[in-house]
C-alpha cells in the first residue's frame, strides 16, 4: 500500500511507529534531494539536524545516508540543536538546504521533517510545490536501491556558532547593570541548556528547569503556553525569578513570564 505523505509548508509531520517511519522518513528525504539536485546547487551540501524526540538521531543518520547516496554531500549535526540553529547554519556556510528532524511542538507521539530552503527558512509555496511534485514520483516509482556514499557524511557542531552568532545580537553591560534574575525552561527539549550557557559567559546566572532529554516531554505538550508552562510559573515564583523563558520542543518558539 502507497503511504499518504502530505508535505507541506514546514514539511511533514505524522505519529511514530504509524505514518512517520524510517521508509517513509527516506521517501521524503529522496523527494527532498531530488528538488535539491534539480532546483539548488547540491555541491553546496545540505545540512542535517534532529531534536530530542524518539529516534531523531537514527532518523536523521537514515535521511543522511538517502542524501548521499545521490552524490550530494551532508553535513550530520553531532548532536541535538534547535531548528533555528539549522537555518542559521544553512546561511553561514551558503548551503544548499537544511533538513530538522522534529515534530516543533507536537506531541511526544509526532515526530517529522522540516526544510528550509537555501535562505535558511521555510520553503516558499512555489519550492513546496516542486518537493510535492518529487515526493509523488517517488511514492510511485519507490527510491533507486543506490547505496551510500558514506564518505560524503561529515559531522557538524549546530550549537556554538549559533550561539556565537546570538551573542553579538545583545546589549550584555545593559542585561549585566539589570541585575535581573532569570529561569529557562526548554520543556526537556532541544534547546536545552542554551540559554544558560549563553547568559553565562557574559556574567549573567541563570538556572535551568526541564533540562534534560525526554522524548515524553515530562508528560507534557512542548509548547510555550498555557497550561503547559505551569512548572516555570511555578519555578518563577518560588524561586523569586524575575524572568522566566520557555521554549518548544525544538527551540523555534519561545514564551516569557515574570512575577506580575
Amino acid at each position: 500500500m502507497t503511504p499518504k505523505i502530505a508535505f507541506g509548508t514546514d514539511g511533514w509531520r505524522g505519529v511514530i511507529a504509524e505514518d512517520f517511519t524510517f521508509a517513509n522518513a527516506r521517501v521524503v528525504a529522496h523527494a527532498i534531494v531530488r528538488y535539491v539536485v534539480r532546483g539548488e546547487d547540491a555541491r553546496k551540501r545540505l545540512i542535517v539536524g534532529y531534536d530530542h524526540r524518539y529516534a531523531s538521531d537514527r532518523v536523521a543518520a537514515a535521511v543522511a545516508e538517502v542524501i548521499c547516496a545521490s552524490g550530494t554531500p551532508v553535513w550530520l549535526a553531532d548532536k541535538p540543536c534547535p531548528t533555528p540553529a539549522i537555518s542559521f547554519l544553512v546561511r553561514h556556510h551558503k548551503a544548499a538546504g537544511g533538513i530538522v528532524i522534529t515534530a516543533s511542538h507536537n506531541p511526544y507521539r509526532w515526530n517529522g521533517i522540516k526544510y528550509k530552503a537555501s535562505y535558511g527558512s521555510s520553503a516558499l509555496p512555489s519550492i513546496v510545490a516542486q518537493i510535492e511534485k518529487e515526493l509523488a514520483f517517488v511514492l510511485e516509482k519507490g527510491i533507486p536501491p543506490l547505496p551510500p556514499r558514506k564518505d560524503l557524511i561529515h559531522s557538524l557542531e549546530p550549537r556554538a556558532p549559533y550561539l556565537d552568532a546570538l551573542e553579538k545580537l545583545v546589549d550584555w553591560k545593559r542585561l549585566r547593570h539589570a541585575k535581573l534574575r532569570f529561569v529557562f525552561d526548554p520543556m526537556h527539549g532541544a534547546a536545552a541548556g542554551l540559554l544558560p550557557e549563553l547568559l553565562g559567559r557574559n556574567g549573567i546566572p541563570c538556572d535551568e528547569i526541564r533540562g534534560t532529554r525526554d522524548p515524553r516531554f515530562g508528560g507534557v505538550h512542548p509548547e510555550p503556553i498555557e497550561p503547559h508552562i505551569a512548572a516555570l510559573r511555578q519555578a518563577v515564583l518560588g524561586g523569586k525569578y524575575d524572568v522566566g523563558f520557555c521554549a518548544d520542543g525544538d527551540g523555534d518558539r519561545i514564551g516569557a513570564i515574570d512575577r506580575t
